[in-house]
């Protein structure tokens, strides 16, 4: 599995980006894509296993399981992998390193097989445009929280 990778600047701090990867449910109100988010089961409080459902080029259904990195608070981690649904794998993660005060890098990484019938090159690129979507969404959603308060 090829793992891609997707970097933006986003005028917000580390926590408040993590925040909002991390509020899992909400992510059919600013993700364009994801039609439904399920929480499945929880540790300490936070979602470890999350079923989603999302409009590709059909409905598709898959689960994840999270894990948090949050020993440095000036670089903050949600990783995921594949638990099962309709896709073959998808493992990935988003890293928010504080560069300046309310300035980070967001790195987005993502490795996915569809399991079904899409050719690479296609595959590739649909990968890519729903990442480049993904990120943008992130950081016009953390902007914007900062900006609300």
């Amino acid at each position: 599995m090829e793992q891609a990778l997707k970097k933006i600047e986003i005028a917000a701090s580390a926590r408040q980006c993590y925040d909002t990867i991390c509020d899992f449910t909400t992510y059919p109100q600013w993700q364009k894509t994801i039609k439904q988010v399920t929480i499945l089961d929880r540790e300490n409080g936070r979602p470890t296993v999350v079923e989603y459902e999302i409009d590709l080029i059909k409905i598709v259904r898959y689960t994840l399981h999270y894990t948090y990195e949050e020993s440095n608070p000036q670089k903050l981690k949600l990783a995921w992998t594949y638990v099962g649904g309709d896709l073959k794998n998808i493992e990935g993660s988003y890293t928010f390193e504080e560069v300046a005060p309310n300035k980070i890098i967001a790195t987005y990484s993502l490795a996915l097989e569809l399991g079904f019938g899409v050719p690479g090159f296609l595959m590739n690129r649909m990968r890519d445009s729903a990442m480049q979507e993904s990120i943008e969404a992130l950081k016009k959603r953390a902007e914007s929280k900062k900006a609300n308060g």
